[in-house]
This record gives structure tokens, C-alpha cells and sequence, in this order.
């Protein structure tokens, strides 16, 4: 089962959740989430931890997807204004979710995922996405500095509704599938500054994109993106992608 378990049916706000070690659940190593009854989880704070999802990381996509190893090894937090701080997080399926990955309830509530920083991760061996901000409005989120390698996708936005996103000074490095994830009408102001994006993988795009949908409000400055996608060379944009920009 899950690990450290806040807000189900209760309130979760204030939670810290500080150095601790967490190995090899069934599922979310840490919940925190919002209760039925609409109770908040605000201000969670999850600082110097290692989750680790054990081998579950390096089994293959299909192992995982819509099963139950698509919880294993992840943080999921649907909270406003958290601080996830320099924990490492490894061997699992997705790494970091900030939102509930439903387009019915996601844009019923813009907190999920808004205010939030998300600094000095280190997010390796994960199966799919690293950090996964689908269905969130990402109001005034900041991802800093986080290094991500070896991840299906590094950042997924599939989609983000509003924004302002600020994605500084990250490092992406060799995602299988592409370093950032858009489509399904991503249309959140995101601005991507200073960041590595890179793989040596074939099939690897810098910029991929989900079938279906728009990509609107996309601003990048001072980035290295590098990507070998489904062609040979090096490519930036992913075949999929309706209107990258």
C-alpha cells in the first residue's frame, strides 16, 4: 500500500514531511491530497527525502500504465502552495504528480499545483514522467533547479490551463520519449529559462507532444535543447506536436 498517507478525508495543511526514507511501496510512497469534503492541503512541505520505487523504474512502459505500478515510487500532492525540496526520488513510475491527471475535476480547482516550488530534486530511473503537472492551472509555480535524467519524460504538461509556469535553471538530461510533454491543449503561460534539455537516446525529442490539441503561450529563452527524435540527427520539436508554439 502507500506510505505516508494526509488529507484523505481530513485536513493536511501544514504537513512537513522531513527527511524520510521510503522503499519499495505498493503505491504512493507519499499521498497528500485534498479530502472529499472539501478540506484543504495547503502549504505541505516534503524536504530531503529518498523515495525510492525499487526496480519498478527500469521495467518497461507497458508494465505500468493504467496498472497498479503507475503509483509506485511517486509523490502525489495536490496541494497549493507546497515546497518540494531537495529530495531524491528514484526507481519508480512517475516521480513528482502536482495534479489529479483528470480533465473532469482538474479545472475545478485552480490551487492544485499553483504556488508551488519545486527545487534541487534529483528525479532518475523513472519509468514515465518525472515531473508530471497534468491537468493543474500552475499558478505562479516555480520548478528550480531540479536535475531529472533518465526519465520517460522529464516535465509533462498534458495540459496546464493558466499559468504563469516558471521552469529555471533545470537539467533534463536523456529521456527516452522527450524532455518536456505537451498537447491535449496545454495552454498555460510557461516560460522555460536557462534550462539543459538533452538526450543522447534515439527517439528522444527536446520538445514532444501528445496527439491531439493545441500548444499555445510556450516562451523560451536561453535554453539548450537538444533531442534525437524519430528521424536521424538531432531534432527539437516532437512529430506530434500541432502548434509548438
Amino acid at each position: 500500500g502507500m506510505g505516508i498517507v494526509a488529507g484523505l478525508n481530513g485536513w493536511a495543511s501544514g504537513l512537513i514531511v522531513d527527511s524520510c526514507r521510503l522503499y519499495g511501496h505498493n503505491s504512493d510512497p507519499i499521498y497528500v491530497v485534498h479530502g472529499w469534503a472539501g478540506q484543504h492541503a495547503d502549504s505541505v512541505t516534503i524536504a530531503h527525502c529518498i523515495v525510492d520505487g525499487l526496480t519498478v523504474g527500469r521495467m518497461s512502459y507497458g508494465a505500468g500504465k493504467s496498472r497498479c505500478e503507475e503509483r509506485v515510487g511517486e509523490i502525489m500532492l495536490l496541494s497549493r502552495a507546497a515546497n518540494v525540496f531537495d529530495n531524491i526520488i528514484t526507481g519508480g513510475f512517475n516521480g513528482l504528480e502536482l495534479g489529479p491527471g483528470d480533465p473532469v475535476t482538474g479545472p475545478r480547482d485552480s490551487t492544485w499545483g499553483s504556488q508551488c516550488e519545486v527545487a534541487y530534486n534529483t528525479i532518475t530511473g523513472v519509468a514515465d514522467d518525472a515531473i508530471e503537472l497534468d491537468t493543474t492551472h500552475g499558478i505562479n509555480t516555480l520548478l528550480f533547479g531540479n536535475v531529472i535524467r533518465d526519465a520517460g519524460h522529464g516535465i509533462s504538461q498534458v495540459p496546464t490551463y493558466t499559468g504563469p509556469l516558471w521552469v529555471f535553471y533545470n537539467t533534463i538530461a536523456n529521456s527516452r520519449a522527450g524532455g518536456i510533454k505537451v498537447g491535449e491543449g496545454t495552454s498555460a503561460i510557461s516560460w522555460y529559462v536557462h534550462n539543459t534539455i538533452t538526450s543522447s537516446i534515439p527517439g528522444g525529442w527536446a520538445v514532444d507532444g501528445s496527439p491531439g490539441g493545441t500548444v499555445n503561450n510556450f516562451h523560451f529563452r536561453n535554453n539548450i535543447l537538444v533531442g534525437r527524435g524519430a528521424a536521424s540527427g538531432y531534432t527539437l520539436w516532437g512529430q506530434d506536436l500541432a502548434n509548438p508554439m
